[in-house]
Parts: C-alpha cells; sequence; structure tokens
C-alpha cells in the first residue's frame, strides 16, 4: 500500500501536468509526445501490478469500474491516444484512492 501512496504522489502531478499540457492549442514536439507516452505506459503497468495485489480487498462495484478505466486506458494507448489514456489512468487512481481512504 505504501508503494502505491508513493507511486501516487509521483504519477498524480505529472498526469494533472499533463492533461494541462493537452488543453493548450499548440503542436507538441516529439519530446513531449515520448513523455506522454512513457506516462500512459507506466501508469498502466503500476494501476495494473497494484490493482492485482489488492484484488480481493476492493469492492467488488469498484473492482468493475477500475478494471474498465484500466481496459479504456489501455486501448487508448494502443491507438495512440496517449492524453485519453492519461485521463483514464487519472480517474482509475481517483477510484483506487477513494478505496484506500474508505478501507482505512
Amino acid at each position: 500500500m505504501l508503494y502505491f501512496r508513493s507511486i501516487l504522489i509521483i504519477v498524480t502531478p505529472l498526469l494533472l501536468l499533463s492533461s494541462c499540457t493537452m488543453n493548450q492549442e499548440y503542436q507538441q514536439t516529439v519530446e513531449e509526445q515520448n513523455i506522454v507516452k512513457l506516462l500512459c505506459t507506466e501508469g498502466l503497468v503500476t494501476s495494473n501490478l497494484y490493482v492485482e495485489s489488492v484484488d480481493q480487498q476492493i469492492p467488488a462495484h469498484s473492482r468493475q469500474i477500475i478494471a474498465k478505466l484500466l481496459l479504456s486506458a489501455e486501448i487508448e494507448s494502443q491507438f495512440g491516444k496517449y492524453p485519453e489514456c492519461l485521463d483514464q489512468l487519472e480517474r482509475a487512481f481517483y477510484f483506487l484512492s477513494q478505496v484506500e481512504i474508505n478501507a482505512n
């Protein structure tokens, strides 16, 4: 659980920063595109590993919502829609944080 919180502390500001930059109307540089792609990829790996490790502690309804959001993020990344992937990951992280709050 400590691992997830440390990842959440690192990833959340990056997700917010990337979503803010996505809203601005300008052409992204290749470096910015690579950063967003990396955030999406790492976010998917981290969140899937965490959900697998605490699967039994998550209520069934929350587990279904989180699984659908992670699947949606995975599909978005497969089509190269990394900003949308980050949006879905941000929503999944929100639900995961709510589950932890309710569990404590």
